[in-house]
């Protein structure tokens, strides 16, 4: 399974692969995808505490979405993670 960690870093979103010796990015992100981010981090704190898992299945899939629009960086690190695993015995 893919585990990935994204940060908005000033004015860049950030995402990194935590597995050991995952790809890290960062890309500039123009202030309407900032509020998108902010937006969604706002849904996801209130379905956690309230856990409510559609809230969840839909915001994961909706960064998912946002993620691959362009320069396809979820694709690409899910890509990454599989060829690791293959070089290591695990695919």
């Amino acid at each position: 399974m893919l585990s990935v960690r994204i940060e908005i870093r000033g004015e860049d979103l950030f995402c990194a692969d935590t597995d050991a010796g995952g790809a890290s990015t960062r890309r500039p992100l123009p202030e309407p995808s900032v509020a998108r981010m902010r937006g969604w981090a706002a849904e996801y704190d209130k379905a956690v505490r309230t856990r409510a898992e559609e809230p969840l299945v839909r915001i994961g899939r909706d960064i998912a979405t946002f993620l691959n629009e362009g320069d396809q960086l979820l694709a690409r690190s899910g890509r990454d993670r599989r060829d690791r695993d293959r070089n290591r015995g695990r695919g």
